[in-house]
């Protein structure tokens, strides 16, 4: 099965052997095409990088084969609890939590995750976590990114949502869109402000093609206090948000 990404995969790394040879890569984009063609809406989640990986990385084969596995619980579980969530909702109707957390258990994560794609903005494999400020030295030192994720998203014709996860991932991606605007165009849109029930301020902004973009957490939730339901529900209730004001 070919992927959607293929050519330009190719592009992007000859380029890369010429320019930057020890620079590594991560596959990754449409999870499944057979998935993404039948899919009710088309959603992508944009993430920072892949962690702990020295060279390349192919995400798409990891995320169809390994997140089965109980033990790869973290980050993957929220993202298909989102996925589906975003999957079924109209305007006036999300599916509760209680439905979307089945789709985070080990035996249905695939399910629901070969339908949407999974976008790292910094394709060279990194250590740890990524900051804001390691995003941004990133691009600085490879600018041609810019034009390379703007090719990428472009592949995926008109999409629904646009989820940036974790802090930095929206600034990119707009900076992404201001740059790369001919290839992007579709995407310039107006910024709205959404106060979630807990107080805290989330950007989204609805393009001019229709895409809601949101700009949210990172899935892996490691801080005290943060639980996968509140974070579901403080998702669904920024789509609805913004499905209002289409």
């Amino acid at each position: 099965m070919a992927s959607i990404e293929h050519n330009l995969f190719i592009e992007w790394m000859n380029w890369l052997k010429i320019n930057h040879p020890s620079h590594g890569f991560t596959y990754d984009g449409v999870i499944c095409r057979e998935s993404w063609i039948d899919a009710k809406k088309h959603i992508l989640f944009l993430l920072k990088d892949v962690n702990n990986v020295s060279d390349s990385f192919n995400l798409r084969y990891y995320i169809l084969n390994g997140v089965c596995n109980p033990d790869n619980w973290r980050t993957w579980d929220n993202v298909a609890r989102w996925a589906y969530g975003l999957m079924q909702t109209e305007q006036g109707y999300y599916p509760d939590f209680s439905e979307a957390d089945k789709w985070g258990f080990a035996n249905k994560r695939v399910d629901a995750l070969r339908q949407v794609a999974v976008v790292d903005i910094k394709k060279k494999p990194g250590k740890n976590h990524c900051t804001k400020k390691m995003l941004e030295d990133y691009f600085h030192e490879y600018p041609e990114s810019y034009t390379f994720i703007a090719k990428q998203i472009s592949l995926y014709g008109k999409l629904d949502y646009i989820v940036c996860c974790g802090d930095g991932v929206y600034e990119i991606l707009l900076d992404i869109i201001k740059q790369e605007n001919t290839i992007l165009s579709n995407y310039f849109g107006r910024d709205l402000k959404y106060i979630a029930r807990d107080k805290t301020q989330c950007a989204y902004r609805i393009a001019k093609s229709g895409t809601i973009i949101i700009d949210y957490r990172h899935p892996l939730l490691l801080e005290k206090g943060v639980n996968k339901r509140n974070v579901y529900l403080r998702l669904m209730n920024i789509a609805q948000e913004a499905l209002a004001n289409l």
